[in-house]
């Protein structure tokens, strides 16, 4: 399964990390796959439109990978085929959308953490002058 991290360059003050909407399209997908139901067209015309526009903001997206071999934390949906299937819809809502996503543990990642953060930290030096 694939998951996400991304990062708002426009909201530096708050939590880096959250579910952004193509991540939300993603889940439904493989729900409405692993469920056998639909949506309209129209319903899903508007979700990717809308992914689409929330997805200008990211500085940052970084593609995880689960590791099946560790276990799950408690509470946490243990139907691993439908997470699996969720991490397939991630990564084609990235393509679909052309979004760039980075694997955390690159060092293309760590570089690009280390400009963003040193950009929030430039951003705080000048307020304060």
């Amino acid at each position: 399964m694939t998951g996400l991290t991304a990062v708002k360059a426009t909201m530096p003050s708050r939590a880096l990390r959250e579910m952004a909407l193509f991540g939300v399209r993603a889940y439904l997908e493989a729900a409405l796959l692993r469920t056998a139901r639909t949506i309209s067209p129209e319903q899903r015309e508007y979700l990717y439109a809308l992914a689409e526009h929330h997805s200008a903001p990211y500085a940052l997206i970084l593609e995880t990978t689960s590791d099946e071999s560790i276990p799950l934390r408690p509470g946490r949906d243990e139907d691993r085929s439908f997470r699996r299937e969720a991490g397939v819809q991630i990564s084609e809502a990235l393509t679909a959308l052309k979004l760039r996503s980075l694997d955390p543990d690159s060092a293309a990642a760590t570089a690009r953490i280390v400009e963003f953060l040193d950009g929030i930290d430039a951003k705080r030096m000048v307020k304060a002058d």
